[in-house]
């Protein structure tokens, strides 16, 4: 399990899988090039949060540019997956989103917020196709950011699962295209 190093223990995950018939070179080369933003929906609901947005200008949601809403590449393997992390206070309006690199998001130091990580995996199939795996977990760091989560994931749950099925989709489509 790749989030295994990052999350061992979580307080949420989801897990989402697509089966694509395209090879994970063509699958990874899509991936890399998606603007998630092309998706009204996933636009609509990243700015309702605001996040994508900045002084009003769109800003293109590629994984080459998650690093400006403060995601941070933990791990990556070509063309086999990729693992982000995010930590902040999701439960806040702003978000209270932190500038982290991969020994900040493994220290234990950040007590009154959650951190985030989440995959995107590729697997090879023997028949040429390919399994497109997003995996994410969350995981509060004292019993208050716990309860102020979880009220806050029973409303944003849904939206959530939603944006990873959308980019699976996307994904999908910018490989076809």
């Amino acid at each position: 399990m790749l989030l295994d190093d990052y999350l061992p223990e979580y307080d949420v995950v989801e897990l989402h899988r697509a089966v694509i018939d395209l090879p994970q070179s063509e699958l990874w080369a899509a991936f890399q090039r998606t603007d998630f933003s092309r998706s009204f929906w996933i636009r609509t609901l990243f700015r309702l949060r605001g996040i994508a947005v900045r002084q009003g200008i769109p800003i293109p949601m590629t994984f080459a540019t998650m690093e400006r809403w403060r995601f941070k590449l933990l791990d990556e393997v070509e063309p086999d997956y990729m693992v982000l992390g995010l930590v902040g206070k999701f439960w806040t309006p702003t978000g209270h989103l932190q500038r982290i690199d991969k020994r900040s998001f493994l220290e234990d130091s950040w007590k009154g917020f959650a951190k985030t990580a989440f995959s995107f995996e590729f697997e090879p199939l023997d028949d040429g196709s390919t399994v497109v795996a997003t995996e994410t977990r969350v995981q509060t760091t004292d019993e208050s950011s716990r309860r102020a989560f979880l009220r806050y994931w029973k409303v944003i749950g849904p939206f959530s699962r939603w944006i990873r099925r959308l980019m699976l989709e996307q994904i999908e489509s910018q490989a076809r295209s």
